[in-house]
């Protein structure tokens, strides 16, 4: 559910949602593995290009670095664009696996 909400939300939501990284080992490792690197990646370089330190230890300056280098711009894309298709393979699979059981059911049913 995670991966779809986050794959269908504006840039400014997907900041924030890419904060649960953390939480991501409890993923298959084939979803948490690149999901970590391009959300990860995405948010420590936005970090380090506002607080001016690889080590996060700078003042945030959001409003003095209004245009984002184009790499973070890209990693960002790349991040969204995984959600965006990770969500669709999810309500796709989902969708492939649960009408056949729901017909099934429907069909006990009558």
């Amino acid at each position: 559910v995670y991966m779809i909400i986050n794959g269908f939300s504006n840039y400014w939501s997907f900041q924030y949602l890419s904060w649960s990284i953390p939480f991501w080992f409890f993923a298959p490792v084939r979803i948490a593995i690149p999901a970590t690197i391009l959300a990860g990646g995405y948010v420590y370089l936005l970090y380090w290009h506002l607080c001016g330190n690889p080590w996060l230890l700078g003042l945030w300056d959001f409003i003095g670095h209004p245009q984002w280098p184009g790499y973070i711009e890209i990693l960002r894309d790349g991040a969204l664009l995984y959600f965006v298709l990770a969500a669709c393979v999810f309500l796709l699979f989902s969708a492939y696996t649960e009408i056949p059981r729901l017909r099934r059911i429907m069909h006990k049913a009558n």
